[in-house]
Parts: structure tokens; sequence; C-alpha cells
């Protein structure tokens, strides 16, 4: 695949979950019950984990010089906590610095699981 579209694919999801944490979230309680919305906080800190693992292994697909790789790297952990703070003025959000360590979890957890390709030598 050309670069020009492993970087469109990386900015498309980028640009998808920035969306999706700055936007209002309706409360569901009356919806679905207090019993469906006590899996919420799971459900969603998994999926903070798995997209901030996700967007650091596309990261390494990126094929971009080491130096790079890492900046992008510290600029997904920026993100997390820019849009934690973003959070606070958003309704229906609530920004917290423990979803920051969420995040960059997930950001670990890439990096742990692209490390082969993270440690390979620039060609």
């Amino acid at each position: 695949m050309k670069p020009r579209w492993r970087w469109t694919i990386w900015f498309v999801l980028f640009a998808l979950w920035t969306i999706g944490l700055t936007r209002p979230i309706p409360d569901f309680t009356e919806i679905v019950g207090d019993e469906a919305m006590q899996y919420r906080f799971h459900l969603a800190k998994t999926l903070h984990v798995a997209v901030y693992a996700g967007l650091t292994v596309l990261t390494t697909w990126l094929r971009a010089p080491m130096r790079w790789r890492v900046a992008l790297m510290f600029f997904l952990m920026a993100h997390a906590t820019v849009t934690e703070h973003i959070q606070l003025f958003v309704p229906g959000r609530i920004g917290h610095l423990h979803d920051v360590g969420w995040d960059n979890l997930g950001v670990l957890l890439g990096l742990v699981v692209s490390w082969k390709w993270w440690s390979a030598e620039e060609k």
C-alpha cells in the first residue's frame, strides 16, 4: 500500500476518534436502565485502551522514520490529555485524569504489541 494511503487511513481513524471523544453524549439510563449502564464504564475504558493501542500499532504501519514515530506516539499521549480537558466543556461528558491513564495504557500496549516493528532498523 502506498504511504499516502497509510497516512490517510491513520488520519481518518484519528479524526473519527477525536470527534467521538468530543461530542456530547446523552444520558441513556432512562432508555436502557441502570443495570445496563453499569457495564458502560467497562465498555468505555476497553474502547479507550483498544483505540489508542490500535492507533499506536498503526503509527508503526506508517513506516515513518523513527523520530516521527516517536513524535506521533507522544502526540497520541498529548491527544489523550487534550481531549479529556475538552470533555470538561462538553454536555454529558466528564473529563477525568484517570481516563488519560487508560488512554496511555493503550499506547503502551500498542507499543508492546508492535515492538518488533518499532525496534526494527530503518531502511
